[in-house]
């Protein structure tokens, strides 16, 4: 089951700046994934946020990936992390 998470207790100013914008409070969080070759480093983990219009971004070390603006980008981060199969 996913849990939601405040807007304030997110670690990725772009996604937090984003929902903001939107007026949004809160956000499903979809999880937190490890890569395979890196099964026990936080640098490598991604996590998942819902907006509550249905679209998704991953919160990555680097840039947030938007489903939304960049789904073919968005797909292969899944395909990477194995998120899916």
């Amino acid at each position: 089951m996913n849990e939601t998470r405040k807007i304030e207790d997110i670690n990725n100013s772009a996604i937090v700046a984003e929902a903001e914008k939107l007026g949004i409070k809160e956000m499903e969080f979809l999880g937190k994934y490890y890569h395979p070759e890196y099964p026990d480093s936080n640098d490598h983990a991604i996590e998942l946020y819902q907006f509550p219009d249905g679209g998704r971004v991953a919160s990555t070390n680097g840039d947030p990936v938007w489903e939304e603006s960049d789904e073919a980008n968005f797909r292969d981060l899944l395909g990477e992390y194995e998120i899916g199969r």
